[in-house]
């Protein structure tokens, strides 16, 4: 099995260049060394990825991450409590409540079991 091989974000710009001037997905997975799913993506998603070229401060990164809860992940920092074990489940959970995000889980790994607690 071969090693899987991930884009740099730059190299999706670029990957993103060469299918506007006319090579094919197929082409481009066997120039850049990756599978044709993670080319197709690239082309799917080009607008996602040209915002987060232009807004993204740290271009040598492989994955882009998402996060679904900013407004508790900034208000945790601001409040200088320490980002890490349960500490910051249940403090996030005091400041979820107040901003009405209902539904609000935390995840608790356990010796490599995820158990979902709300």
């Amino acid at each position: 099995m071969s090693i899987r091989v991930f884009l740099y974000l730059e190299q999706c710009i670029e990957v993103l260049r060469q299918y506007q001037n006319g090579k094919s997905a197929r082409k481009l997975s066997e120039l850049f060394n990756c599978g044709r799913t993670q080319m197709n993506n690239a082309i799917k998603e080009k607008d996602l990825i040209l915002k987060e070229y232009e807004d993204f401060k740290f271009r040598g990164v492989k994955r882009m991450r998402h996060k679904k809860y900013v407004d508790i992940n900034e208000a945790v920092r601001a409040k200088k409590i320490p980002v890490s074990g349960p500490t910051i489940q249940h403090k996030g959970k005091e400041l979820a409540d107040p901003q009405g995000i209902e539904n609000f889980f935390r995840q608790q790994f356990v010796a490599g079991q995820i158990s979902y607690t709300e």
